[in-house]
């Protein structure tokens, strides 16, 4: 009895771990390397080799918010304050 219950729960395990693996798919020449994720409300928030980015709909769009950050950004972290949004 033990034993089936030890393959029954494994069995499930391995159907429940399968199911939640995220997929992701390259999207260009020259995909930038992630660096840190940041959340604000419902905004994700991206840092990566190649600048900022935002999105407002759980990444199925991104946009470069590197306004400001100079011309060769590389971003490894975020934090808030306040109303403001500092990266670095």
């Amino acid at each position: 009895m033990k034993t089936t219950k030890q393959i029954l729960l494994t069995a499930l395990l391995l159907v429940f771990v399968n199911n939640i693996h995220a997929q992701w798919t390259l999207s260009g020449v020259g995909t930038p390397t992630g660096r840190t994720l940041y959340t604000v409300g419902e905004n994700i928030y991206a840092g990566t080799t190649f600048g900022a980015y935002r999105t407002t709909n759980n990444g199925q769009n991104w946009s470069l918010i590197n306004n400001g950050l100079g011309s060769n950004p590389d971003i490894s972290d975020f934090s808030i304050n306040g109303n403001k949004l500092w990266i670095a």
